[in-house]
């Protein structure tokens, strides 16, 4: 009369006391291979990427013929447009900042002759204050120019740090329902 105790009806649900986590599909257990304390086996697949899935494009060849093709086409395509678009950006940046070293140093020259003159002229007291006006202003721009640069790195570098997976925003599965059991 011992023998194996009838296993009590499962309703899919993970159990608070068993470590298991989330899934789309439950195996029942079979007593050769899982503990008698293991009601269900859960499985859970979880996939994060730029491009579906291999199954889900499976599932769309499938149903029509040659769309993976097109899918991954539409991104190869996708992603070429945007290192183009990326390429232009950056090119235009370091052209913009030729064109302002250019312009910065020539304002500067211009200054700083209008300050010798100023000299020349017998007017040291305005010659002294535009040639320190225009050290200082260059001076400025050169740290202000240091400060935004970092700051556009630090941005940049935030908006490349991938998001948490999702099983680091869901957290301990088994700790979670561990609390609500």
């Amino acid at each position: 009369m011992s023998g194996p105790a009838p296993e009590p009806e499962s309703s899919g649900a993970p159990q608070a006391d068993s470590p298991t986590k989330p899934s789309a599909e439950v195996v029942p257990s079979t007593p050769n291979t899982l503990p008698p304390e293991v009601l269900a086996q859960i499985k859970a697949e979880f996939y994060e990427g730029l491009i579906p899935h291999p199954d889900i494009l499976r599932g769309y060849e499938d149903l029509v013929p040659g769309a993976a093709k097109k899918i991954l086409d539409t991104f190869d395509d996708q992603s070429h447009h945007r290192m183009a678009i990326e390429r232009k950006v950056v090119d235009s940046d370091v052209n913009r900042s030729w064109a302002g070293l250019g312009a910065g140093t020539v304002v500067c020259l211009a200054v700083l002759a209008v300050a010798a003159v100023a000299f020349l002229v017998g007017q040291p007291l305005a010659g002294t204050f535009l040639g320190t006006l225009d050290l200082v202003g260059l001076a400025g721009a050169f740290i202000n120019a240091g400060r935004e640069r970092r700051a556009e790195r630090e941005q940049k570098a935030n908006v490349m740090t991938p998001p948490p997976s999702r099983r680091e925003r869901k957290g301990d599965v088994n700790a979670e329902l561990r609390r609500r059991g």
